[in-house]
């Protein structure tokens, strides 16, 4: 069965039509990346699924369950969310920051329970961050408050993880790094997730799917092998690219010169 079930969305700003009768799949276990350009709509799509915003038209169905049907804390069990930017300025402890994963299964005037803080702690240890638990979390590197914000979406033990851009900021290595622990985490805990991006090397290292989407609309969706291709991406990024496979691995160079 099929985990996520998107069904013609589309959504429109005031006097601007931003996605346009977008269908997609996505199963327990898979990685779907949402590939495209800034502006395509990618962020926008992500914000539809989780309920953010409110769909013009079309179906985001959970199983048989419609997104727009359930409640907040319905919503929060099934879907987590990982943002591109993190506005979070206050002093509190990164063990305190991972636990706010945890406000749908507490009551407004409860606090964490022993198995909440069991679960932050196991987060974090998934992540190789638990040496960071007690540090100010506005104190960290960029990488490292990627990280602490990843294992907050963690512990909210939600079905799908989205996430959007969640390589911004961090290095080479660490772009990588961090993916390979998404993919790790899905496989591992039967779950799926979908991620925006907009470097298609990125997307060939971590994808099992790809949507790509240009100017709101679907240029194409399906196996990364079977839509990775010179002809999809020249179309999608607006110039010629070439296309030199390692194994598993496309590496997507422009002709720019």
């Amino acid at each position: 069965m099929n985990t996520l079930n998107v069904e013609g969305l589309c959504f429109s700003y005031p006097n601007k039509s931003v996605l346009k009768n977008i269908s997609f799949n996505v199963e327990k276990g898979k990685i779907l990346v949402v590939l495209g350009q800034n502006g395509s709509g990618k962020t926008t799509l992500l914000k539809c699924i989780v309920g953010i915003l409110n769909p013009n038209d079309g179906k985001i169905k959970i199983d048989d369950l419609e997104v727009t049907n359930l409640t907040f804390k319905e919503r929060a069990e099934l879907i987590s969310y990982l943002p591109q930017e993190d506005s979070m300025n206050f002093a509190y402890r990164v063990i305190d920051v991972v636990l706010m994963g945890r406000a749908p299964y507490i009551s407004i005037f409860g606090k964490p329970s022993f198995n909440d803080m069991k679960l932050a702690v196991k987060s974090l240890e998934m992540l190789n961050v638990k040496h960071l638990a007690k540090e100010i979390y506005s104190s960290l590197s960029g990488g490292e408050k990627k990280l602490v914000s990843l294992a907050r979406v963690l512990v909210q033990k939600a079905r799908i993880l989205v996430l959007d851009e969640p390589t911004n900021h961090l290095d080479f290595k660490n772009q990588y790094l961090f993916l390979k622990r998404i993919r790790d985490i899905v496989n591992g805990e039967s779950i799926c997730a979908i991620v925006s991006l907009h470097n298609p090397n990125l997307a060939s290292f971590l994808a099992d799917k790809i949507l790509m989407l240009k100017n709101g609309e679907v240029v194409d969706f399906g196996r990364t092998d079977e839509v990775l291709t010179e002809r999809n991406l020249s179309n999608l990024y607006e110039t010629n690219v070439l296309i030199k496979t390692q194994g598993r691995m496309s590496l997507v160079l422009p002709k720019i010169f």
